[in-house]
């Protein structure tokens, strides 16, 4: 029941978005700009240990505003109006997709450098593991404490 009601759902959504001119490409491409920006904050969050939540809350909505902004103006710069398919252009998307992921970054950046979390990447190696079910596992990736 649950796969026919999202299969249904999904092709209404893909006949409705198709009727207002907006393709998989262009959402595709509306993606970048729109969740580009989580990038970086995500990846400082799992590799840096002074990167903070407040950074990577910040560095991902202002880079998703950054990102708008940008998308919009270099579409109107570039093609004289804002319209479905001149914000389907390469470089309008390539332009709001590089703001998304540099900003967000940026701003990170200096959150965390500013107020640093000091995240103790210890606490995750004393994670349980709920199953038995060890497949594709190295074993360094597990032990019986």
């Amino acid at each position: 029941v649950v796969i026919v009601v999202f299969g249904l759902t999904m092709g209404l959504l893909s006949v409705a978005l198709n009727a207002i001119g907006l393709n998989l490409g262009w959402v595709y491409q509306f993606m970048g700009n729109a969740i580009g920006s989580a990038v970086a904050p995500l990846w400082f969050l799992l590799m840096w240990k002074d990167a903070s939540a407040l950074g990577a809350t910040l560095g991902a909505w202002g880079g998703m505003v950054l990102a708008m902004i940008t998308w919009m103006v270099v579409t109107q710069v570039q093609s004289g109006s804002i319209t479905v398919d001149n914000l389907g252009k390469l470089e309008p998307n390539l332009a709001g997709n590089l703001v998304a992921i540099l900003s967000s970054g940026i701003i990170c950046s200096i959150v965390s450098l500013a107020a640093p979390q000091n995240y103790d990447f210890k606490s995750m190696g004393e994670i349980q593991m709920l199953e038995d079910d060890q497949r594709g596992l190295a074993e360094e990736d597990y032990s019986d404490k």
